[in-house]
């Protein structure tokens, strides 16, 4: 990495930007596409209308952008292990089809640091949990820690872009469980940093990746496990 590498400025990509480019190329696009791009390009737009105070709400807006951006029924809905991989298949080909290295850049020089904290932040971290909840002793929580810090490592070490991305979406899954599922005070004391922090990961992450996907129609994005049947966006 050189220079012109830190010196990088990612483009800032907002709904109305994005929704611009939408209405031009979709006729190109294959239906099924369309629709997923559609649906998470609403859900973009509900997030950028939070307060800026209300990380809570934009998370989970752009985790819905996300989940259909890379939803396919062809793949299995089975739990935290299948989402990982899920989450692999996808950052895989979106670092694949990016001839600019966007995500690159993201993930190595303007996430790089938040990343680092969200890793070694136990609160989204589900072993942690398991043992707060009788289902694993403290030893194997932190051995399991410490084993997933030294695998982010090692993935770092080999310059893995897709691999970090998965690592640090597991850690974003975590977040979104304990928001979905009432773990959390709607904008409390508590944990306010890993919120705002993966409010802005996916901020700045989930525009990229849509636009991406809408740069290369051709490729399999798969098909929305639940399709339109009334043919009505």
């Amino acid at each position: 990495m050189g220079k012109d590498d830190n010196e990088y400025v990612l483009p800032t990509l907002l709904y109305e930007n994005l929704k611009a480019k939408h209405r031009q190329v979709r006729d190109s696009f294959p239906p099924e596409l369309d629709l997923k791009v559609h649906r998470a390009l609403s859900w973009v737009h509900r997030a950028e209308q939070c307060a800026d105070d209300d990380k809570d709400s934009r998370f989970l807006f752009l985790w819905i952008a996300f989940n259909a951006t890379y939803d396919d029924k062809g793949l299995d809905r089975d739990g935290f292990m299948d989402a990982k991989k899920q989450f692999g298949r996808f950052f895989n080909t979106l670092t694949k089809v990016d001839p600019d290295k966007r995500v690159y850049h993201a993930v190595w020089f303007e996430l790089h640091d938040t990343f680092q904290e969200l890793i070694d932040n136990k609160y989204v971290f589900s072993p942690f949990w398991k043992n707060v909840n009788g289902e694993l002793s403290e030893e194997e929580w932190i051995k399991k820690f410490e084993n997933s810090t030294t695998g982010y490592t090692d993935k770092l070490n080999a310059k893995d872009t897709s691999g970090v991305l998965s690592e640090i979406f597991g850690r974003l899954y975590v977040l979104r469980n304990q928001l979905m599922h009432g773990g959390a005070t709607w904008k409390g004391s508590v944990n306010r940093h890993q919120v705002s922090d993966c409010s802005r990961i996916l901020s700045v992450l989930v525009p990229m990746m849509i636009d991406l996907v809408m740069n290369n129609p051709n490729e399999n994005w798969g098909v929305s496990y639940y399709p339109n049947l009334e043919n009505k966006k």
